[in-house]
């Protein structure tokens, strides 16, 4: 019984994990592309107020703003493809779907854990983790967003509850 106990919360504790990688890259991915569309628009924005500010801010009191705005396109438009966000939210958007996947076999695992061996439990176990070592080389070319984790962590505790493995 105790080792049976072990493996279930080895399982629980990795579905926890699946569904907070899950719920993570996703709110990542989508604050990947609220920030790009707001770049993408603030370039539009301020290279269009530059160019009007050529005859309707030439006057030394509100000149700053035509200044202002071209400066602020050009380093936004400049960093744009340095950054390269389009980059990060195709591999955020592949680790969403990736950890959607292996969320999904852990619950899958999770509400068989009662029926199957222990050893075919930890076997099937063992596959779905494997899966998730194909994830690093991705998720390290990511930076990571500590207050988005945290809030996702917050998510994954409300939504599962305090129900243990064990």
């Amino acid at each position: 019984m105790g080792e049976s106990s072990e493996i279930r919360r080895l399982i629980w504790d990795s579905m926890l994990s699946a569904d907070l990688n899950h719920r993570y890259y996703g709110a990542f991915a989508d604050l990947l592309q609220h920030w790009d569309r707001g770049a993408k628009i603030l370039v539009a924005i301020a290279s269009s107020t530059a160019v009007a500010g050529w005859a309707v801010w030439s006057t030394p009191e509100l000149s700053w703003i035509w200044h202002g705005a071209g400066a602020l396109a050009a380093v936004v438009a400049v960093a744009q493809p340095v950054l390269d966000p389009t980059k990060s939210i195709k591999t955020a958007g592949q680790l969403t779907g990736a950890w959607f996947s292996i969320l999904r076999d852990y619950n899958l695992l999770w509400a068989s854990v009662h029926i199957v061996s222990e050893t075919e439990a930890l076997n099937q176990c063992q596959k779905i983790i494997e899966k998730e070592k194909l994830l690093a080389e991705l998720e390290a070319t990511l930076t990571t967003r500590r207050q988005l984790a945290r809030r996702c962590e917050e998510e994954v505790r409300r939504f599962r509850g305090t129900q243990t493995g064990g």
